[in-house]
């Protein structure tokens, strides 16, 4: 579980909207030993999904009209890693 915060903010406006919401995380990772296993390199990825109350909505201007851009809030990472043991 995490808890996830966005802000985002319009040019012609001064004000900025921050918001949080939990998301849920899911990955695979795998390490393989090498130097006399004392050190390790390895890949994880990981998905979160995070459930904002205006995903897969439209962002919209003061007026009401649609300003095309969509809030969308999962995340992706990929990572490499590079483990040594003293």
């Amino acid at each position: 579980f995490s808890q996830v915060y966005r802000t985002y903010t319009l040019d012609q406006a001064d004000a900025d909207s921050r918001d949080g919401a939990l998301g849920f995380n899911a990955g695979v990772g795998f390490e393989v030993p090498f130097s006399r296993n004392s050190a390790y390199i390895g890949a994880e990825a990981k998905y979160t999904y995070i459930n904002f109350n205006d995903e897969n909505t439209f962002l919209k201007d003061e007026n009401g009209d649609s300003t095309g851009y969509s809030l969308e809030g999962d995340l992706y990472q990929i990572l490499a890693v590079l483990g040594v043991n003293f």
